[in-house]
């Protein structure tokens, strides 16, 4: 048929290798299941990887029950300086005299 050569085709131009076979092996249920990270078998692969993270990876084995176990994770702090904010190495000066408005230096605005 004319329309399914059509949707396989569209589905293996996008990637979705996995709905294609499970169209082909007429497993509809399973088909109409999956969502858009479910289409490819790398797309399956990626969302089995990212549960695998957000699940089973923090279990430690000890100090299970400790509700701080994320802090006892930390290996080392330090403290970064912000060179925008950083002034210690700024030569102070004394107060700068600045000719305003005296010698021939006309004042901001006095012209107008």
């Amino acid at each position: 048929m004319e329309q399914v050569d059509t949707l396989i085709d569209t589905f293996t131009e996008k990637g979705a290798d996995r709905a294609v076979n499970l169209l082909l092996e007429a497993q509809f249920s399973t088909f109409f299941g999956l969502d858009i990270d479910e289409l490819s078998y790398s797309g399956t692969l990626q969302k089995a990887i990212r549960e695998t993270e957000r699940e089973d990876l923090p279990v430690r084995k000890t100090k299970r029950l400790n509700e701080n176990a994320a802090l006892d994770t930390l290996l080392a702090s330090y403290e970064e300086p912000d060179f925008e904010f950083d002034k210690s190495d700024v030569e102070q000066f004394e107060d700068v005299d600045i000719p305003v408005g005296s010698q021939g230096v006309p004042f901001p605005g006095q012209s107008f």
